[in-house]
């Protein structure tokens, strides 16, 4: 008995055939978002190794764990939903997707709370470890936490289902708007506290809102609002379901990439000027060395009948450097009292006589309108040779330069004639 196929089993293979291949059509675009979200997550990871073996090395602290925990549960989010659009084209594995797409849930979780525990670490060392802005960030970052849980127990609840070929992939619906709102907010909040801080310090250079955006780390912060509210108006739209797969890539690759920069950058900043608060000192201590070499030079140093005007040290002005990750009372305090050491040990130096001339030697004079306050440290452009402003010069007043001069050359004329 040979079985016939009726012109309507034709008809329902032809439709079944044309679904199938504008689904793929509709999905080979999201997979190239999702593979190229994954590249650049990976591409960002090997330009960290090195920060990330010195974070290693200083054993687990919340700062370090934080970093970890948005940097990795990212990557592992991208790879397990990259992993699910491979497994959808095969379909040898039908239940797979299901798996990967709660991995996918679980690790978008792991990369919420670490990115958000970057930013709040930041918030509570800004506020000094205020004990009032630790219990309200902490239950911030409960409810966001318990936002993602609620999503991944109900998650067969919160998706529609996408049928591509023979496995399904899970695109996120609106209800799932929730969590990136959630998100969303807390961040507000935290910049809001951020500023309310930062706002009223110095920033002689720049203006207080680019201080505020770019020295002060607020831009990553500002970033993934910026994507989570794109998000956001994107779930709540009627976008079709085929649309909606790459947001949670997205939204994950965001949060990973910009806490994991937010907190490099700090740390890079905070070395940067720790280094220039002790090479301040350093050279203080040096200039001071120098001159003092000096004292036994004394007597034979110009008469005091010869004007001499010594002009203050210009060394690096503490209110102009980038203040990124030590804004807070306790670190200008630090830095302010090593400027302090550094001014008086130089100063004190003033009441020595400053070397002799070597002969045919050649002295820059520094020519300056007005003598600054001896508290005060004027700004001044700092040269290769003299990084940290800490030059001990010394200019000579108005005349002072030839009477020496002839001074000089009298006396070398004089010991050329002697027999």
């Amino acid at each position: 008995m040979s079985a016939t196929i009726t012109p309507g089993c034709q008809a329902v293979a032809l439709q079944t055939a044309e679904t199938i291949t504008t689904e793929v059509n509709r999905a080979l675009p999201i997979v190239f978002l999702i593979w190229l979200s994954f590249g650049i997550w990976l591409g960002e990871w090997t330009n960290a190794w090195g920060d990330e073996w010195q974070l290693i090395k200083r054993g687990f602290t919340p700062a370090g764990l934080s970093y970890f925990l948005a940097r990795f549960g990212g990557g592992l989010g991208l790879f397990s939903f990259a992993l699910t659009t491979m497994v959808g084209g095969t379909g040898t594995l039908p239940t797979s997707c299901h798996v990967t797409d709660k991995i996918l849930a679980t690790f978008w979780l792991i990369c919420g709370v670490g990115a958000q525990g970057t930013f709040m670490l930041r918030c509570i060392a800004v506020w000094e470890n205020d004990r009032r802005i630790k219990l309200f960030l902490s239950v911030l970052l409960a409810i966001i936490a318990g936002t993602f849980v609620i999503f991944i127990v109900v998650i067969d609840g919160l998706k529609t289902e996408l049928g591509l070929l023979v496995c399904t992939i899970k695109t996120p619906s609106r209800l799932e708007a929730i969590a990136t709102i959630s998100t969303m907010v807390i961040d507000v909040i935290v910049i809001g506290l951020t500023a309310y801080k930062l706002l009223g310090s110095r920033t002689q250079n720049e203006g207080r809102i680019r201080h505020l955006l770019f020295r002060d780390g607020v831009i990553y912060l500002a970033i993934v609002v910026a994507v989570s509210a794109t998000i956001t108006v994107m779930l709540l739209t009627d976008l079709p379901p085929v649309q909606r797969v790459v947001l949670s890539p997205i939204h994950i690759v965001s949060l990973s990439l910009a806490a994991t920069r937010a907190q490099r950058a700090l740390r890079a900043e905070g070395i940067k000027l720790a280094s220039m608060s002790k090479g301040s000192a350093t050279g203080a201590t040096e200039a001071h060395r120098r001159l003092s070499s000096h004292s036994d030079q004394a007597t034979t140093a110009l008469p005091p009948s010869t004007p001499l005007t010594p002009v203050t040290p210009r060394f690096y002005d503490a209110a102009a450097s980038p203040r990124f990750s030590t804004n807070t009372k306790e670190g200008d305090a630090s830095w302010q009292t090593s400027r302090r050491a550094a001014n008086k040990i130089v100063l004190e130096s003033f009441a020595m006589q400053p070397p002799p001339l070597p002969p045919n030697a050649r002295y820059q004079t520094h020519h300056h309108q007005e003598q600054p306050h001896p508290q005060q440290s004027p700004r001044s452009p700092r040269s290769p040779r003299d990084p940290y402003g800490m030059q001990t010069s010394w200019s000579y007043a108005p005349g002072a330069t030839e009477e020496m001069s002839e001074r000089r050359e009298d006396e070398e004329a004089a010991r050329d004639t002697r027999p």
